[in-house]
């Protein structure tokens, strides 16, 4: 199995919704404490623009996408791109699994 040398993590934008604040945090939580050096969190804005370097990152690197609605609008933005994620993660569904799972 090959090493990985960056994971890119998309988190949530929203925020109307508790769920997309817990998303955003989950990222920086995993990106600054966690795992600092070895992840990036993706900039919404310069991938939809096209910017070399965020659309290198997804290409070239996995990339889990930590949507915190029904709305999906990371999932969506991905599909919209033809970019294809390496995890996606729904708190929503999360949020619902029984306290013994969780």
């Amino acid at each position: 199995m090959e090493k990985v040398s960056k994971v890119a993590v998309y988190p949530c934008g929203g925020g109307g919704f508790p769920l997309s604040s817990v998303a955003r945090y989950a990222t920086f939580i995993i990106t600054e404490d966690m795992l600092p050096g070895e992840t990036e969190i993706v900039d919404a804005v310069r991938l939809i623009n096209g910017m070399s370097d965020e659309v290198e990152l997804v290409e070239n690197h996995p990339t889990i996408i930590i949507d915190g609605c029904a709305y999906q609008c990371g999932s969506n933005l991905f599909r919209l791109l033809k970019l294809k994620p390496a995890v996606r993660i729904l708190s929503t569904v999360i949020s619902q699994l029984p306290p013994t799972f969780v």
